[in-house]
């Protein structure tokens, strides 16, 4: 589970359209998690601007889904775009 303040990097391109595609490498801070019975939410403060996610405060969100009928959490669905980044604060 990532953690606010955690500092992450998109594996992928992240594609919200019609609004922005945040590109693979964008690197930024979650600023926001939330979990709950309905599988919660988790957003991205992304450290460049993204043309389009004005209204988002340049931030990429993750909300739970039903996929193939069952409940998957903000979680495993972020999980698949963002892995975590070591700023070097830790050395």
């Amino acid at each position: 589970m990532f953690k606010e303040g955690e500092r992450v990097e998109l594996k992928h391109d992240v594609d919200r359209y019609p609004h922005f595609v945040a590109e693979a490498g964008e690197q930024g801070t979650v600023s926001y998690t939330h979990d709950d019975e309905h599988g919660g939410t988790i957003a991205v403060r992304m450290d460049t601007h993204i043309d389009g996610a004005e209204e988002w405060n340049n931030e990429v969100q993750w909300d739970a889904a039903i996929v193939n009928g069952v409940l998957v959490s903000a979680n495993v669905l972020s999980a698949r775009d963002l892995k975590r980044i070591d700023d070097g604060d830790n050395a």
